[in-house]
């Protein structure tokens, strides 16, 4: 459990230096730097499924999704995670990183959005 944290340098260091991250929030808002900064770590994390995280996280691919406050699915995740293999936790690292760099890459940002914008013009198109 973190807590008095007194520099923002001592979060990322013990990210850093953790095998994994747990974050048990429920409100999708309050932990997504932690998440970001994990994930751009190559860490295998742990949340909940609630906002974005259902919508972005390959459950045992990028991440590990249980479903909110649900501590018996949490220990069967962590149980897993302990008893997975170098090779997949390897994999994670890597899956992790990919989804950090799709996350925050402005060039990835603006294709999502032109696409959104061509297909929000054909379906303008196509109701005329």
């Amino acid at each position: 459990v973190v807590s008095e944290m007194h520099d923002h340098a001592d979060v990322l260091d013990l990210i850093a230096n953790a095998e994994g991250v747990i974050i048990t929030s429920s409100y999708p808002s309050t932990g997504e730097f932690s998440f970001l900064e994990s994930i751009g770590l190559g860490k295998p994390v742990f949340l909940f499924d609630v906002g974005v995280h259902k919508d972005v996280i390959r459950n045992n691919i990028n991440a590990f999704l249980f479903p909110q406050n649900d501590i018996n699915l949490l220990c069967d995740a962590l149980n897993k995670f302990c008893n997975t293999d170098i090779d997949s936790l390897n994999e994670i690292d890597v899956q992790s990183r990919i989804l950090f760099k799709d996350l925050t890459d402005v060039s990835v940002q603006e294709r999502v959005f032109k696409n959104i914008q061509i297909t929000l013009a054909q379906s303008e198109d196509n109701n005329l």
